[in-house]
């Protein structure tokens, strides 16, 4: 079959496998390729990822910092959400019903902010 190593080496009359310069040529791109690979995992520590997915300390403490993130991350958004909201609807003091209700809410906001 062509393309198998056998088509690189010729028998010698002992029966022995001689490498033909193709052989050695294919070696040595071989070995380069193998050293990049190992270059590559290394830099990668694919070692210390694996170590730190199967630490049950690893995977807590992750849980732990992510959940805060994320807790933190929601009440900043809403606070600058509601913050934006009442800011909108503080100036519609053209409709009654909420410019009273708005009103209302800057008032007790503007309270409890003073010491």
């Amino acid at each position: 079959m062509p393309g198998d190593a056998d088509d690189y080496r010729s028998r010698s009359e002992g029966g022995e496998a001689e490498i033909t310069p193709e052989l050695g040529m294919r070696l040595v791109a071989l070995s380069e390729e193998i050293r990049l690979l190992r270059e590559l995992l290394s830099r990668l520590r694919l070692d210390q990822y694996v170590r730190a997915l199967l630490s049950n300390r690893h995977i807590i403490w992750m849980g732990l910092l992510s959940g805060i993130a994320n807790g933190l991350g929601a009440v900043i958004g809403a606070t600058l959400v509601l913050a934006i909201l009442v800011y909108i609807l503080s100036h519609l003091e053209v409709i009654p019903v909420i410019g009273k209700f708005v009103a209302e809410i800057v008032k007790v906001v503007k309270h409890s902010t003073r010491p």
